[in-house]
This record gives C-alpha cells, structure tokens and sequence, in this order.
C-alpha cells in the first residue's frame, strides 16, 4: 500500500500504546477541567470527577447521563398512557433537572458546556501547530523525535470530535434527548442537535488526516493507528472503570 505500508515496529507499538493511555487519561480528565475552570469563573460551587464535572447549583453531567438512560430503559412506559412506577420516577426526575436548571442564566449553561470542548480543541490546535511548523521548516524527522510524537498525541485530542460525533448519529434520528456536551451546546445555540458536532467533526477530520499522511513518515504509520485503538482502548478502560473511581471520585 502506497500511503499505508504494512510495517509494525514492536517497540515504536508499545511505547506509542502507552502515550494513548496517558493521553486518554489525561483528555478525560482536561476536558472535565475545561468545563470547571468556567464554572469557577462564573463564581459557581464547581465539583470535578473521574468522569464528570458540574455545580452545586445547576445540573451536572452525571445528571444528563442518569436522566437519558431512565429514558433508553423506560421509554414505553414512559410514553404509555397507562401510569406506572417507571413513569412517575421519570417525571419526577425530570422535574427535579428541571428546577436546577432554571437556577442559572442560559449564557452560564452554554459558556460551562462550551469549556470542555474548547479545551479539547485548543490542545489539539497546539499540537496540529507545532507540526505544522517543524514541518515548514523542514524540522521533522524521519523517524520521529519524542518530542514530535507528543505533538502528534495532542493534535489527536481532536479525536473527541470524531468520535462523539460518529457515536450520536443514530440518536439524531431517535427521541432521545442527547446528554453530550455537543448536542446540548447546539439546543442552547438554538440550532439543530447535529451542527455543533458537524462543526467541529469537519476540521478534525481534516487536522488527523494531515497529520497521519503529511507529519508521520510512511514506515510508522500503521503502528502509531493501531497503537492508537489500542491504547485509547486501554486508557478508556483503566481511567473509567479502575484509576479513576479511586483517584478521582
């Protein structure tokens, strides 16, 4: 394959799946920090998790999260005419989101929103940029330098945009209503569910396809994208459900 050789280094692959796992961690945990360094500048009691970030006075995301899988779980009875244990324990849910939500101004929920992505983005642009300016300059080397590679895992924060937006596209055509930072900003932006993630999905396609055919040399290529599933794979699952609960409750 003329882009894509079908070579695998065993020690760029292990080194490289460990960058993943630290990166995911990381992005997790940033993107989180996005959403509360706004928080705390709007003056509001903020709180972040493993996992998670909000306000004591306004609706977390652990919250969105609860209310779309009572949701997912209940959904014909929730819509049936009949009442039902389910159904009373959705409303009263709903109500309780509800009251929370009118404690804050709609400009604070969308800035709060808006800080994760933001940051997400804005580390990826560092990375996507010092790329592009070794390259300019003739600077990358082939193989890559350390330093190099640690610019390529920050351009690839944009990978979130991706990923999310891929995700939600079968529950754009559904009733639920997504918890995701993205379709959420679109609804306070008044815009459809989908544009806000469409937005952002274009230019990181972009930013990742120039940087897997235009920084890496052909010879690593294919060990760094599968070093990539498998150490976002791997740092998904040790941050979510081992790491973080204890560091990070």
């Amino acid at each position: 394959m003329k882009h894509l050789p079908l070579t695998l280094n065993p020690r760029l692959f292990a080194l490289l799946t460990f960058g993943f796992v630290l990166a995911t961690i990381i992005g997790t945990v940033s993107h989180e920090g996005g959403h509360y360094i706004v928080s705390k500048a709007l003056g509001y009691d903020a709180y972040i998790s493993y996992a998670s970030s909000g306000t004591k006075s306004g609706i977390s995301e652990r919250e969105m999260a609860v209310f779309d899988s009572l949701y997912k779980a209940d959904k014909v009875k929730i819509h049936a005419k009949e009442d039902s244990p389910e159904k009373k324990h959705y409303f009263q849910y709903r109500e309780e989101l509800s009251g929370k939500f009118k404690e804050r101004p709609k400009q604070h929920s969308l800035l709060i929103v808006l800080g994760g992505p933001v940051q997400t983005i804005l580390t990826g642009m560092l990375g996507f940029w010092l790329l592009w300016r070794w390259r300019k300059k003739g600077m990358l080397s082939n193989p890559l330098k350390v330093k190099q590679w640690v610019a390529v895992l920050l351009a690839f924060f944009w990978s979130r945009q991706v990923f999310n937006f891929i995700m939600s596209i079968p529950e754009f055509y559904s009733s639920i209503r997504l918890a995701s930072d993205e379709p959420r900003i679109s609804r306070y932006l008044g815009w459809p569910d989908w544009s806000f993630g469409l937005a952002t999905f274009i230019p990181a396609v972009i930013v990742l396809l120039w940087v897997v055919f235009k920084a890496i040399p052909k010879q690593q290529r294919l060990t760094f994208l599968l070093s990539g599933l498998a150490g976002s794979a791997f740092g998904w699952f040790i941050w979510m459900y081992w790491l973080g609960p204890k560091l990070l409750p």
